[in-house]
């Protein structure tokens, strides 16, 4: 799905004759930004394409999962970055928007169901990854928060599958309702896990509440009307979730 995307948009930018991103903006801004949407889109990953990375990093090796969340899904929004930059097109952008804020949410009512510990890494990768590209698509000082949300999502999402790995080779499963004692059988894999939590909702200190205030404080003042879902996400609904486990 994701080549056929980005097939078409290379096929309509090239019969207009344009072969590189610094020619002039093409014509028929809407159809190639589905397009690239649905390229890069898939890779992200954006609602509802992203049932395929929940799948690959239940079955997949660690070091694979960590290379996936940590470098390969950042290269979709690479992507898009580049071809919101390359458009100029506002429908595209409001599209990003819509699906990236139904993604979010989508993947934080999986999350509450959920039992396998690579899932919900996994799932808060696509809730972070919805989130930067949330950022890339509002433009102006959002490219910023996205530009560092990259950095600290890399160096969380290591963390993370790391410890799970951990965990699932101390008690044999990654199960949630088998696991039990943690604190008590392995001190230090709990303090760990308990420091990579407190990271991922995003701690007042933390690299991830600093980038949440300042997304916040942007957002009020720029599209109001989302800023009460997001800060209810942010600072209530995935806190209570993690702090629950």
């Amino acid at each position: 799905m994701g080549s056929l995307g980005l097939l078409g948009g290379f096929s309509q930018l090239f019969s207009q004759g344009i072969f590189l991103f610094s020619q002039t903006a093409p014509r028929s801004t809407l159809f190639l930004g589905g397009c690239f949407v649905l390229g890069f889109g898939v890779k992200v990953p954006l609602w509802p394409c992203f049932s395929w990375l929940l799948k690959a990093h239940v079955e997949a090796s660690v070091e694979f999962s960590i290379l996936l969340s940590g470098l390969i899904v950042k290269l979709g929004a690479w992507g898009l970055s580049r071809m919101l930059n390359f458009l100029c097109s506002p429908e595209t952008s409001l599209l990003l928007i819509a699906l990236s804020l139904i993604a979010m949410f989508e993947a934080t009512l999986r999350l509450l169901a959920q039992r396998d510990l690579k899932r919900i890494v996994a799932l808060t990768t696509v809730i972070e990854m919805n989130w930067l590209t949330l950022c890339l698509a509002m433009g102006g000082v959002f490219e910023g928060v996205a530009a560092l949300l990259a950095v600290a999502h890399s160096f969380s999402t290591i963390a993370e599958f790391f410890l799970v790995e951990c965990i699932a080779r101390r008690f044999g499963t990654r199960d949630l309702t088998q696991i039990a004692g943690l604190s008590t059988q392995t001190p230090l894999l709990f303090a760990l896990s308990v420091g990579v939590v407190l990271t991922t909702i995003g701690f007042p200190g933390t690299s991830i509440f600093m980038l949440k205030l300042l997304f916040l404080t942007h957002l009020l003042s720029v599209a109001p009307v989302l800023f009460a879902p997001c800060l209810v996400l942010f600072f209530f609904i995935l806190p209570v979730f993690f702090i629950r486990i």
